[in-house]
């Protein structure tokens, strides 16, 4: 089984790091694999580049662009 945890952001770039570890200090321990989803939602800070420096095989990025609210975005990371 495989877990795939989807979370918008939008203007967390002081955040990213500490969420992702977070994330991945839960699950680790799991028998199960997993990833993180990280949906920006038009965020007009570093969000980007924070989770890019974060990124590894855990971690997928969904690059919005332009805010779309909540709803979409998860949509967005479930699709």
């Amino acid at each position: 089984m495989k877990i795939s945890v989807v979370i918008p952001v939008y203007n967390e770039e002081h955040n990213i790091a500490p969420l992702v570890q977070q994330v991945y200090d839960a699950l680790k321990p799991s028998e199960y694999e997993f990833e993180t989803i990280l949906i920006n939602d038009g965020s007009s800070d570093g969000t980007v580049e924070a989770i890019k420096k974060k990124k590894d095989k855990n971690v997928v990025l969904i690059d919005l662009r332009k805010n779309y609210g909540q709803c979409p975005a998860l949509k967005a990371g479930i699709a």
